[in-house]
């Protein structure tokens, strides 16, 4: 019974997609105000090879718009997968490990606001975001757990 209450129905898939994308398309658009993307960005002096994420976030601590909206958008989208996970699932925690949980207020304020756009107000309030504090390791240690549980079934 109080699953009924989750559940929502839409006209078609093909209409609430196309609105989803419509509403994600104005929303770039109007996001384009908050960065200065016709300054010069140190991203254009960098060779192909040197780009990577750590070089992007370096250059966008340094205040570099691009690099700053490129972080940005990218914490956004991600934002919007996880408030895919929490209107799936509902988990009571997500942890965030990696690289990803190294570069701070650069990707998490986007990632915030894209949940807080695109969750139910009761999944996002049960749910916690935490950083990983495995950091780093987090990879190595599901691969051994996932070795260990095969080893012993």
């Amino acid at each position: 019974a109080s699953m009924a209450k989750d559940i929502v129905f839409l006209p078609s898939k093909r209409s609430a997609y196309s609105r989803e994308f419509s509403y994600i398309r104005y929303k770039q658009k109007s996001d384009y105000r908050d960065f200065n993307l016709k300054q010069k960005s140190l991203l254009s002096t960098a060779s192909p090879n040197e780009i990577t994420a750590r070089f992007v976030a370096e250059v966008a601590r340094k205040g570099d718009s691009l690099a700053n909206y490129i972080y940005w958008r990218a914490g956004f989208y991600f934002g919007i997968a996880v408030s895919h996970v929490l209107q799936i699932i509902n988990p009571q925690m997500i942890a965030i490990g990696g690289s990803v949980s190294k570069t701070g207020s650069l990707y998490f304020s986007s990632m915030r606001k894209a949940i807080q756009e695109y969750t139910w107000r009761t999944n996002r309030n049960k749910c916690k975001i935490v950083k990983a504090k495995l950091r780093d390791n987090v990879g190595d240690y599901g691969s051994l757990g996932l070795i260990i549980n095969n080893l012993f079934q």
